[in-house]
């Protein structure tokens, strides 16, 4: 049964040209937003990249002072040339050195690494807290 003007209840044309109005803007405003975040999200990638590198060169130095000794699990152990060990493993998500009782961070936001002995090298894969993987490459000084 109609109410009793004798007309079904609908929308008018006003009120769908001001939900689409709605609509547009919304759209209009948020395409913005959604560019700056994958260009942000890009920026963040290669920010990651950079701090690999950055360690990866960090430990490349810290490297050319020690001698390497053997991989323990996920643990890359060398020695002084005094005979202290230095072990560099990832400790409360950061991949560190601990050289005695001395703690150096090299790379942080890392949930695990895996260690893998070469012939002439040491394979490094990270990966991090946003779901990244990452590799670094050691080369060992001939013997």
């Amino acid at each position: 049964m109609w109410p009793s003007t004798g007309c079904p209840k609908a929308f008018t044309l006003i009120e769908c040209l001001v939900a689409l109005g709605v609509l547009a803007l919304s759209v209009v405003l948020i395409s913005p937003i959604m560019e700056t975040s994958q260009t942000l999200s890009t920026k963040l990638a290669q920010y990651g990249d950079q701090e690999l590198e950055v360690a990866l060169i960090q430990l490349e130095y810290e490297l050319s002072e020690l001698d390497f000794a053997e991989v323990q699990g996920n643990t890359v152990i060398f020695y002084d040339e005094t005979g202290r060990k230095a072990e560099f493993k990832v400790v409360n998500q950061t991949f560190i050195k601990r050289l005695n009782s001395g703690y150096h961070p090299l790379l942080t936001k890392v949930k695990k690494m895996v260690v893998e002995k070469q012939e002439s090298s040491i394979l490094l894969t990270f990966t991090f807290l946003d779901g990244g993987v990452r590799c670094g490459k050691i080369q060992l000084p001939s013997t």
